[in-house]
């Protein structure tokens, strides 16, 4: 786009053409135009303010691959810039407060309008989780990361009191004063724009209303909102789309991120690579790779990650008492099964599957890879750990990587995909040290043993919960266990370890950032590029972590164990994948599937082998 010093006024003989191809001003001393304005190629146009116009002497190429001159026809613009080489055509209403940058193309609008004060979402307020907005409050921003949603789900362990602050004077002195179009930016067959920065080659075509939103999109990962859709109050970030009669209210929708075929969001924060069809959403803190397909989905107070809900699943969150003051929160790798019902509060473990209806108020995060489901009596039952060697874990946390459309990692920040953690480890080992003491306190009752808020567990299952918590256990040591370990350093209690939707790092980490000079001075923005710094530092740090977690935690006996074990341990993992694959045997694929499943099986054998030996 042209600089201010680039424009001159039109002569008469311009003025004369423009007039003869039927276009108007109230002032043409307030047109100014670029070298290289071509008039004839403007027609049908009232100006009115100040107006600032290109160079129209190419062409532009639309989506459907068309390659048209660029110029201005049928419209109607007050106080607007327009870059080299647009196409703005058939504009229905009018074009007013806008800067439409070089190569951009509007087609077949309604109106474009950008108001005094607007802020495009920069700011804004919503309230996740507890959805009367008592508890949790995230201010948007472009900058947002899954991370930071998560640390503000944590009051006690971080604040951001004094960067809130910081946020708001950014925020407020950064607010352009006019709307943008970006370049090689679309906006086509749209009937109202508003307050909206729609940023370089992102697509705005066949959308209902776009209203208050910013529209951070780049050439690598443009953003798109499509048919259909309505988008408010929302941020969204490089690669996102909201198409297909998607409806998006105070929403965050991460990098990556899709909402569609008439999906529902309100007050909502969707990280990198969600994918949302056909349900609705409300108080939502969704980490990556959320997932719900399916049509009569409600999820709502929750917070969740690497998430799959199954059709039909519901959840509620106040008991009409004192409204929907309730949250729940799903661990890493959860998923709910066909017809699923939870009733906030409550806390699932990672990798567990709830069945049926889920209403016991139960924290259950130390009972992670478990089944959850409700016997015909009404009766909550839990079975631990028998959720770990299934090909379901086993596909997801093989998919999930592949599945990554962030342009680049920072985007997208993952510890690791193994089901195997420092965080899980942590929570199974105070969950089997719980099932221990119930098993010798005394006998169970007549329906199980009591693990927490009338969740029960069959004497068999707490038995063999045990037994598999202590084989993860093996395994886990086994997988991480190299010839660098010191078996010298003293050992610890368990940590508290935290999963912050994708980044996996011991408590003490928060030290480190509370101290970080560059995150305390620093102005805001710059203070939460620096906090995603610091979550992509722990993220590098994992193997360190999980080195530091060994050693602190487990005895060189217990090493020693662990990889006399391992042979056995990678055979027995295999044989139950192999177990549960031939569920489905009938099946071609899955005859393929249990294939390669067996030839990874002898390969893992080997280096088992040579591990144990070593």
């Amino acid at each position: 786009m042209a600089r201010p010093n680039d424009y001159r006024p039109l002569t008469p003989e311009e003025i004369h053409v423009l007039e003869a191809r039927r276009c108007h001003a109230d002032d043409w001393t307030n047109v100014a135009v670029c070298d290289g304005f071509i008039p004839e190629r403007v027609e049908d146009v009232r100006f009115y303010g100040k107006i600032r116009l290109g160079s129209f002497r190419g062409t532009l190429t639309t989506a459907d691959g068309m390659e048209r001159p660029s110029g201005i026809r049928q419209a109607e613009l007050h106080d607007v810039t327009v870059g080299d080489d647009c196409l703005i055509e058939h504009v229905h209403g009018y074009i007013a407060h806008y800067d439409v940058a070089d190569r951009a193309y509007i087609s077949d609008i309604g109106t474009m309008v950008t108001q005094k004060n607007a802020t495009f979402a920069q700011g804004r307020r919503i309230h996740v989780l507890g959805e009367t907005g008592e508890q949790f409050v995230v201010p948007l921003h472009r900058h947002l990361a899954a991370q930071e949603a998560y640390l503000r789900t944590q009051p006690a362990i971080f604040s951001f009191s004094e960067l809130d602050i910081r946020l708001d004077k950014a925020v407020s002195s950064a607010l352009p004063a006019r709307g943008m179009v970006g370049e090689g930016a679309t906006v086509c067959h749209t009937r109202q724009v508003k307050d909206t920065y729609i940023g370089p080659h992102a697509s705005v075509d066949s959308a209902d209303v776009v209203d208050d939103c910013f529209l951070d999109s780049t050439k690598d990962a443009p953003v798109r909102v499509g048919a259909g859709a309505i988008c408010r109050h929302s941020i969204l970030a490089a690669g996102a789309a909201v198409t297909d009669g998607a409806k998006v209210n105070e929403c965050f929708v991460g990098q990556a991120a899709h909402i569609g075929r008439g999906f529902t969001a309100e007050s909502s924060l969707f990280f990198a690579n969600c994918h949302l069809d056909n349900g609705e959403a409300c108080a939502v803190c969704g980490g990556p790779f959320t997932v719900s397909h399916h049509k009569s989905t409600l999820l709502i107070g929750c917070m969740t990650s690497f998430f799959n809900a199954g059709s039909g699943t519901n959840m509620s969150n106040h008991a009409y008492k004192l409204g929907p003051i309730h949250y729940g929160t799903l661990d890493r790798g959860c998923k709910t099964a066909s017809g699923a019902h939870l009733v906030w509060d409550g806390h699932i473990g990672a990798f567990s599957m709830v069945m049926g209806r889920y209403a016991c108020h139960a924290d259950l995060s130390d009972f992670p890879f478990s089944y959850i489901f409700t016997r015909p009596d009404g009766k909550v039952m839990i079975v631990p750990g028998v959720n770990f060697a299934t090909v379901g874990i086993y596909r997801d946390v093989r998919k999930w990587p592949g599945r990554n459309q962030c342009v680049s990692t920072a985007d997208c920040l993952v510890s690791t995909y193994e089901e195997l953690t420092p965080d899980t480890i942590s929570h199974l080992r105070r969950g089997r040290t719980l099932l221990e003491e119930l098993l010798s306190a005394s006998p169970a009752e007549e329906s199980g043993y009591v693990v927490d808020k009338d969740v029960l567990v069959t004497p068999k299952a707490l038995r063999r919960g045990i037994e598999l918590y202590r084989w993860m256990e093996q395994l886990y040591i086994a997988r991480n266990v190299n010839a660098n370990y010191d078996f010298t350093a003293p050992r610890k209690p368990d940590e508290a370890w935290h999963d912050a939707l994708g980044v996996i790092f011991p408590e003490n980490y928060f030290d480190s950032m509370r101290n970080d000079s560059r995150l305390q001075d620093t102005p805001a923005p710059d203070c939460f590029r620096r906090m995603s710094e610091l979550f992509a530092q722990a993220c590098a740090c994992y193997p360190s972590f999980v080195k530091e977690h060994i050693e602190n935690t487990y005895t060189e006996e217990d090493v020693h164990t662990a990889l006399e074990a391992y042979p056995d341990n990678v055979a027995a993992y295999y044989d139950r994948l192999l177990a549960d694959a031939k569920k489905e045997y009938a099946f071609t694929a899955t005859r393929t599937f249990i294939a390669r499943l067996h030839k990874e099986r002898d390969e893992e054998l080997k280096k088992a082998h040579t591990k144990a030996k070593d």
